[in-house]
């Protein structure tokens, strides 16, 4: 895979978040935690699956108290694309591909 400049679209928001992703040195798991300024938080843990897959489980709550957990999977499928899966409970997969120059 080659590198490629980093292509985003600002997005207006009156909600700020902030979120942080480590390593525990202890023991090598990949945590990631966050919050917003409306009370939601969010965290959980990074894995890799058999398939090479990166993904995150993470626990959210609202800043109104309602819970629910979240499953984010990224997969390369190509050498320009990924396949992103988020289950919430039922999988919905999006294809990203790299834009070419």
């Amino acid at each position: 895979m080659q590198d490629a400049p980093l292509r985003s679209a600002a997005v207006r928001s009156p909600v700020t978040r902030l979120f942080g992703l480590a390593v525990n040195a202890a023991d090598g798991t990949v945590f990631q935690v966050g919050g917003d300024s409306r009370g939601g938080t969010f965290a959980g843990g990074w894995t890799v699956g058999d398939d090479g897959a990166a993904i995150a489980r993470l626990g959210i709550t609202g800043g109104d108290g309602n819970r629910f957990d979240l499953t984010i999977r990224h997969r390369f499928t190509g050498p320009d694309t990924m396949t992103l899966t988020i289950e919430v409970p039922q999988p919905n997969s999006i294809e990203l591909v790299r834009a070419q120059e």
